[in-house]
């Protein structure tokens, strides 16, 4: 892969986020940056912020989808900003026999999961 292609991360705002310090790629990924290297393809990592809503994802494919059109594209997606912690939050509360604050922090999150899918408006 080449290097400026290594890893795209999005920021509030519709933007990509800034490079980091040893980063070289542009910012905004087109499917023109994803020729410079279309026999080796672009790598996508997605999460957070960058997923959090129906919005966001919809941003993420769009991303993904003019890049795809140039060359082959590998994504990887993590959790949306802050499953995890909650996640980690729920088994906290279960090995501390809070059955009751347990079951409310998993309902949110079938709430927020929900809410994102139905703002996917899938098929």
């Amino acid at each position: 892969m080449c290097p400026e292609q290594q890893e795209v991360s999005l920021a509030a705002g519709d933007h990509l986020a800034p490079p980091k310090a040893n980063a070289r790629f542009p910012r905004d990924v087109t499917a023109t940056a994803a020729t410079r290297c279309p026999e080796r393809g672009i790598a996508f990592k997605f999460g957070g912020s960058s997923l959090l809503g129906a919005d966001r994802i919809l941003h993420a494919a769009a991303l993904v989808r003019a890049a795809a059109a140039a060359s082959p594209v590998t994504v990887v997606v993590s959790a949306m900003k802050g499953v995890t912690d909650t996640l980690l939050e729920i088994a906290g509360k279960l090995t501390r026999n809070e059955f009751a604050k347990a079951l409310e922090a998993a309902e949110h999150l079938v709430v927020l999961h929900l809410g994102v899918l139905n703002g996917l408006q899938l098929p």
